[in-house]
């Protein structure tokens, strides 16, 4: 099996996959004040995600962060980068 995953941020448009991945993801797409304005619990490896072009802000987390942490369209976030060594 791959390694653990772990969250990431990053900037795209319209969309991603999941293409080569071997577990499930959750996927947050932020606007310009760090709300939620899409999200994806459990996307599967080989599927694609698609967003209003509008938004670029991307957060990809553990499958169950969603839900355990009970985001919804319209949460707010605070996001901290934390730098750390792989």
């Amino acid at each position: 099996m791959g390694k653990k995953p772990y969250p990431l941020l990053f900037h795209t448009r319209f969309g991603i996959h999941t293409f080569g991945m071997l577990y499930p993801i959750d996927v947050i797409i932020f606007n310009d004040r760090n709300e939620i304005v899409s999200l994806r619990a459990n996307l599967l490896p080989n599927r694609f995600f698609f967003w209003n072009p509008r938004f670029n802000t991307v957060v990809e987390l553990p499958a169950g962060t969603i839900g355990e942490k009970r985001l919804h369209k319209g949460t707010v976030c605070r996001i901290l980068i934390k730098s750390s060594s792989f």
